[in-house]
């Protein structure tokens, strides 16, 4: 993909990324996944993962973050 988004959400739902970075925001992601040219994809295709822990970990972090903005209300 080159739509951060799409990374973002296809490793949430547990699928392996490959991304054709076309901004500074697919660098530095938690979980990492490979860039490349789009022409060239095929050669990265081994290297990318899939993070069953994705989802959950970003609904924790989520839930943490929601539990100290009530604190501040």
């Amino acid at each position: 993909t080159d739509s951060y988004h799409g990374m973002y959400w296809a490793t949430l739902l547990g699928r392996r990324v490959i991304a054709f970075p076309s901004s500074s925001k697919f660098y530095g992601v938690r979980h990492a996944v490979p860039l490349c040219d789009p022409s060239d994809w095929k050669r990265f295709e081994k290297l990318a993962q899939h993070y069953p822990e994705a989802l959950e970990e970003c609904r924790s972090a989520n839930q943490k973050f929601a539990s100290e903005v009530r604190k501040c209300l």
